[in-house]
């Protein structure tokens, strides 16, 4: 049962985190011809808010935050 309700949480914050957006950093390896690395590039990327994950949260979960700051 434990293990049923942790798993429910790590959804909940996963489709939290889907709703509001996020950043994420890629790294990508250049190798030259031979295959051996030659540099690596780290880039950060921002993932807007799905809308989707919105509803399904909010339809899920059946809680919200809009309104609190206001």
């Amino acid at each position: 049962m434990e293990k049923q309700t942790n798993v429910r949480k790590e959804m909940k914050e996963a489709l939290y985190k889907r709703a509001i957006g996020y950043d994420v950093e890629e790294t990508k390896v250049i190798v030259s011809k031979d295959g051996r690395p030659v540099r690596i590039e780290k880039t950060k990327r921002h993932i807007p808010p799905d809308l989707k994950a919105m509803i399904a949260y909010k339809k899920l979960f059946g809680e919200t935050d809009a309104g609190k700051d206001m």
